[in-house]
């Protein structure tokens, strides 16, 4: 439905995710409710364009694990995906926030929404190896 900024994946000829989202999707921002707290599987990264973030995390879905995002919110800026290998599998969910002071500076949050857990840490490994490859990376992982 995009309209609403709720979209599916689609694909393009050679079988690749298509792009979803778009120059001026922006991140939101980390909530200020003292309730808030943040999963311990975060990364930090660093892009002045949130959405080619948003469309690298996508075909890290597709990169790795050959498996398309089944959901995708432009407005929350998050990507959700069913990702399995063998006779394991895990359902994820990512989520991206801007920091307050600098727009530039991003929070990659990586939720397991079921599935199995070794599993998770081991998609949870290969999500930082992306962002380090696709020069998103800012810093070592958030532990909370």
């Amino acid at each position: 439905f995009e309209g609403g900024r709720h979209v599916a994946s689609e694909f393009d000829s050679d079988a690749r995710p298509l792009d979803v989202f778009r120059p001026g999707d922006e991140a939101p921002h980390l909530p200020s409710s003292p309730h808030f707290e943040l999963e311990p599987t975060i990364v930090s990264a660093q892009s002045s364009e949130c959405h080619r973030l948003g469309n690298a995390l996508q075909h890290f879905f597709y990169d790795k694990f050959s498996a398309a995002p089944t959901k995708v919110n432009r407005d929350k800026f998050t990507i959700r995906a069913e990702i399995s290998c063998g006779l394991v599998a895990c359902v994820v969910k990512l989520r991206v926030h801007q920091h307050e002071l600098t727009c530039d500076r991003l929070s990659v949050e990586l939720q397991r929404r079921s599935g199995d857990a070794v599993f998770f840490v081991h998609i949870f490994r290969k999500l930082v190896e992306y962002l380090k490859e696709n020069d998103f990376f800012e810093s070592d992982v958030h532990r909370h």
